[in-house]
């Protein structure tokens, strides 16, 4: 059986209103900077380290990357700022098999309604025709309310390549404090 891979699925930390500022330069507010870097701490302490980055172009999605201080390759794509499921999953297909642990910073509602389709997929559940989770799981409640710094972790034994077809189990999700 394969080796796991696993995907975070991470929303940008807290960003200041849009003001003098283009919704794509809003810059983390100090509360925003603060939570990116406790998930970051988060992240290093309690999941293998994160081979690979994919970051929306955003002033904040980038922020928030630095403030959680991971050490990894990214790669910063427009397609993720406002981007929809299939923009995510697009990028998320292309990943070479030797990076087992992938980091996603972006935007609601396209972050957390990847989250639940893959998790849904995984749990057999409808692929477009209407249907709904084989089984209801309260996890997957913790989605809809996904704040701004919120993280996801996902776990496949299948490829990148078939990610879309096959989907992933939802470990956990993790809000930040306060």
């Amino acid at each position: 059986m394969a080796e796991p891979r696993t995907l975070i699925l991470m929303r940008h930390a807290t960003a200041g209103h849009p003001g003098s500022h283009r919704d794509h330069d809003r810059p983390l507010t100090p509360a925003g900077t603060r939570a990116a870097a406790a998930a970051g701490a988060w992240l290093r302490s309690t999941l293998p380290p994160v081979d690979a980055v994919l970051c929306s172009t955003s002033v904040r999605t980038r922020q928030t990357l630095a403030a959680a201080g991971i050490d990894a390759p990214a790669g910063f794509t427009d397609e993720l700022y406002g981007g929809g499921n299939a923009d995510i999953l697009e990028q998320l297909t292309a990943l070479p098999d030797s990076a087992r642990t992938v980091l996603v910073i972006g935007h609601a509602p396209g972050i957390p309604s990847t989250a639940y389709e893959l998790a849904t997929l995984a749990a057999g559940g409808g692929t477009g025709d209407g249907g709904v989770a084989a089984e209801p799981n309260p996890i997957h409640d913790e989605l809809r309310h996904f704040s701004a710094g919120a993280l996801a972790v996902l776990t496949t034994r299948g490829s990148w390549a078939t990610l879309a077809e096959t989907g992933a189990r939802l470990t956990t999700v993790r809000h930040p404090d306060g």
